[in-house]
């Protein structure tokens, strides 16, 4: 289903209760986005990301990793989720694959 039909169906079922959702951030390159929702609809909302096949034209898997009650915990969960994603990432290379992603991150640590 596109996104765009998605968001006006759930728009229409959400309109009786004057309700509203809203992208809040959304990073391409981590692809990551935030969205924005009242407390009773977000189970609609979030029972409705799964039905995303396209986004703009393109094919798409959506996936809900966490639900924040703020924009900060949503941020912090974020944060450590990626760091987990990269200590799996760490132990799974080799001894020379390390030694260049040491460097790598020696020299963009270095920069700040």
């Amino acid at each position: 289903m596109e996104i765009l039909v998605l968001l006006q169906l759930l728009q229409v079922f959400m309109f009786p209760f004057n309700l509203q959702f809203t992208v809040k951030y959304c990073n391409i390159k981590t692809r990551i986005a935030f969205i924005s929702v009242g407390r009773g609809p977000h189970q609609l909302v979030a029972s409705a990301l799964p039905l995303i096949t396209k986004i703009g034209g393109q094919a798409a898997t959506v996936c809900t990793i966490h639900l924040a009650a703020s924009m900060r915990h949503a941020f912090l969960f974020v944060k450590r989720y990626h760091e987990e994603k990269i200590k799996k990432l760490e132990e799974s290379l080799t001894s020379a694959e390390m030694n260049h992603w040491k460097q790598e991150k020696d020299r963009i640590l270095s920069r700040r």
